[in-house]
């Protein structure tokens, strides 16, 4: 990934903390602090977690360029996604509990 990769991120987060963020996702400061730096990359299943919190999609973190119809395309796929990722999130703290 490259700096346009931290640089997304950083900019999806807007007026978020990085600590928001981390406790939403179950992920450790110091490492969402080294994406956001350029010295790390998150691994996939990360970065489509990433991308479903901030409601972006996977290609724009990445800095690939959206026209106008893919965007929307994008955007209601993403919509799909984001409700069934936290479903499924909400399904595993149900069973975790449960155990």
């Amino acid at each position: 990934m490259s700096e346009l990769f931290s640089s997304r991120l950083r900019k999806a987060r807007g007026e978020k903390s990085q600590g928001e963020v981390c406790q939403a996702l179950d992920i450790k400061q110091g490492t969402y602090s080294t994406w956001e730096l350029g010295r790390y990359q998150p691994s996939f299943e990360v970065l489509v977690k990433l991308a479903c919190y901030f409601g972006v999609t996977t290609d724009w973190l990445l800095g690939m360029p959206i026209n106008e119809t893919s965007e929307k395309l994008a955007s209601k796929k993403l919509e799909c996604a984001k409700k069934a990722f936290f479903k499924l999130t909400e399904a595993v703290k149900e069973l975790e509990g449960a155990l």
